[in-house]
């Protein structure tokens, strides 16, 4: 459901120029940005994109999981890759915000000390998630106040190209066999009917909208109100260091 991806970026100086643009060092919240849509509408790209960003916006989210490594993927970048029984062992814990059956065959999900992991730094994160999970970070967004995610959820719908375009995507992945494709092709019935149930939704068409669609979004989000009040309460939180080398502040 989720890859990591390590980039290198360029960093922009604390109110200086960059070849990208301006960015002034003014403390911003670190988001919560969970993406979802059906298997093939470009999420992983989209991702990789933001990553690449100048000025170290943003981070990913990597997610636990149950299933076997695909071939080149390494744990601890793409996924953390455990066994059965110890991910049985972090729900009793109470060490996941989300965790779900996916796709009827293995458990995957989000811990919250990967989230802190993040936030610390001042940069957002991406969380690329089914519409069950993404439900569930929303809720835990306006629950309570003492949560690492209380007012900083915002969901994304990416909403995918043609029936047959998702179906030729899929088909080109490794890996893959027909039953899963017929399975992904299923879920994307139901999770275009809950797309209506997120804040905003994107149309997955060419890269470069798609990234300038996602960054309005981004920056519409940092002007809300209950972002400059949240601004205000705990700006002594985040590392001086983080404001002096420009990671918070708005990408222009």
């Amino acid at each position: 459901m989720q890859e990591g991806q390590e980039v290198n970026r360029s960093k922009a100086k604390n109110g200086s120029k960059s070849s990208k643009g301006w960015r002034p060092a003014v403390p911003v919240v670190p988001l919560a940005i969970v993406i979802s849509g059906p298997a093939g509408a470009g999420k992983t790209t989209l991702c990789k994109s933001l990553m690449a960003l100048p000025g170290e916006i943003f981070s990913y989210a990597t997610t636990t999981t149950t299933r076997p490594p695909r071939p080149a993927e390494v744990d601890g970048k793409d996924y953390y890759f455990v066994s059965t029984e110890e991910f049985q062992s972090s729900i009793a814990r109470g060490e996941f915000c989300e965790h779900a059956t996916v796709h009827g065959r293995h458990l995957y999900g989000l811990k919250i000390s990967e989230l802190e992991r993040h936030f610390v730094s001042g940069r957002s994160v991406l969380i690329t998630m089914d519409v069950h999970g993404a439900m569930t970070l929303k809720g835990l967004s306006v629950g309570d106040p003492q949560h690492v995610l209380h007012s900083r959820v915002v969901s994304i719908f990416l909403m995918p190209p043609r029936r047959s375009e998702l179906y030729s995507r899929l088909w080109r992945r490794e890996n893959i066999d027909e039953d899963e494709v017929a399975s992904r092709m299923f879920s994307m019935e139901t999770e275009m009917q809950s797309a209506g149930a997120y804040d905003y939704r994107i149309p997955s068409t060419s890269q470069k909208n798609t990234v300038e669609n996602f960054m309005h979004i981004y920056h519409a989000e940092q002007m809300r109100r209950v972002r400059c009040e949240f601004v205000q309460q705990s700006a002594e939180q985040f590392p001086q260091d983080a404001v002096q080398d420009g990671r918070i502040g708005f990408p222009l």
